[in-house]
């Protein structure tokens, strides 16, 4: 059986990884916040595996302030064809939820609607690729308001059941009761406006983000995908 493993938390999947790392029936694939930046330190473009598993372990690092649209593009343009050139018997997921905006332990710059992307992204790819096959796994994740709403959405989506933007009054309520020291959510998922007027008034930070981006789509597709075995 061949497994792939692909890991959205904002810190790197280390410990899967290490323990699949000459193995090439588990694929793990790793996008998260650069090591050089965030604990555990690891998750280079150049871990790659060892031995018979050399080509097998996949990372891309990310950049803080990574914002939602160009995450999107790293991840549409890599991780299918990734899975398709792989062919793995099942998909498992760790969904963690860490890289939203206003997490107080990283530095990222998703909102929630970008899960509602990966989500289809994964259940196309699972459908098409893994033997319409997946296993998903909570993750990271610091707030107490973004957990339950963003694992609602991956949810939705695996049961393809389709939810309205918006919240109930009796979760509303408790929220404001139990979490004061958090901003009070009204919508199911937030669009990202905080972290794009942001982008918009660094356009140099915003274009090396870009670039640095579009790097990784060309490192996928020039080193990590020639390393993988279609059979």
């Amino acid at each position: 059986m061949k497994i792939a493993y692909v890991d959205i938390d904002c810190h790197h999947g280390d410990g899967v990884q290490w323990l699949f790392y000459n193995d090439p029936n588990v694929l793990t694939i790793s996008y998260h916040q650069d090591g050089r930046y965030l604990f555990p330190g690891t998750g280079f473009i150049n871990e790659i595996g060892e031995g018979e598993g050399k080509g097998y372990s996949i990372n891309f690092p990310l950049v803080p302030e990574t914002n939602n649209k160009t995450f999107i593009k790293l991840f549409r343009s890599t991780v299918p064809k990734i899975l398709e050139t792989y062919e793995p018997d099942i998909l498992v997921t760790q969904l963690g939820v860490d890289t939203y905006f206003d997490d107080p332990l990283t530095q990222m710059g998703f909102s929630l609607s970008v899960y509602r992307d990966i989500a289809q992204t994964l259940k196309t790819c699972a459908r098409e690729y893994c033997q319409n096959k997946w296993v998903a796994m909570g993750g990271g994740g610091y707030l107490m308001t973004v957990v339950p709403r963003a694992w609602s959405i991956f949810l939705a989506k695996m049961l393809e059941v389709e939810l309205p933007n918006e919240l109930p009054d009796s979760w509303i309520k408790e929220v404001k009761e139990q979490v004061p020291f958090e901003d009070t959510p009204y919508l199911l998922w937030d669009r990202g406006e905080k972290v794009e007027v942001q982008m918009l008034k660094n356009p140099e930070i915003a274009k090396k983000i870009i670039d640095y981006s579009n790097s990784l789509i060309k490192h996928s597709d020039e080193k990590y995908l020639p390393n993988l075995t279609k059979t």
